[in-house]
């Protein structure tokens, strides 16, 4: 599983080793809007959305566009890679899960508000939070609605997963 900050736990630790030399640019890649999701790299590509309301998959040697989906609405949430399923939010208030490899369309949910949060994926399910105050719950395979808990506020941060919790803070100043 690949996702943003590394493990479920999101402790962003990852045992690589450091880099000891000023890096130098190998290549850079536009888009028609500011990039505001931190990148995924799974499988030798890079996965991210924009704000001109694209999800990209680019070949991370060489920066090439291998594919682009459209949504109607800006990309800010940084995608779960599960399974060789890309699973993301979109300010056009639904969740997606797109094939990593074709960039096609395996399902999509529409939830009640925009989506800033990143998306986790624990126990057969996807975790993602809405602006509409919810936590949902949805099966990773299909999209089916599994549950949603509501919160006092908009649901702007990104879940975290221990095998028998799912904490997530929320506007209203609660976690």
């Amino acid at each position: 599983q690949k996702l943003f900050r590394e493990n479920g736990q999101r402790t962003g630790v990852y045992l690589s080793q450091a880099i000891h030399h000023e890096p130098t640019l190998v290549w850079k890649f536009v888009t028609q809007g500011p990039v505001e999701s931190s990148p995924i790299v799974s499988e030798n590509a890079v996965f991210f959305g924009s704000m001109d309301s694209c999800f990209y998959c680019i070949d991370a040697q060489t920066g090439t566009l291998l594919w682009k989906f459209r949504t109607e609405g800006f990309v800010i949430s940084s995608a779960c890679i599960y399974k060789r399923i890309a699973y993301f939010g979109s300010r056009d208030s639904a969740v997606y899960a797109l094939d990593v490899s074709t960039g096609s369309l395996i399902w999509r949910f529409k939830t009640g508000n925009e989506i800033n949060s990143s998306p986790i994926a624990a126990q057969g399910n996807l975790y993602i939070g809405s602006m509409d105050s919810c936590l949902y719950a949805l099966d990773l395979k299909t999209g089916r609605f599994q549950w949603r808990f509501k919160s006092g506020g908009g649901v702007f941060s990104s879940p975290a997963a221990t095998e028998s919790c799912i904490f997530f803070g929320s506007i209203d100043g609660n976690v």
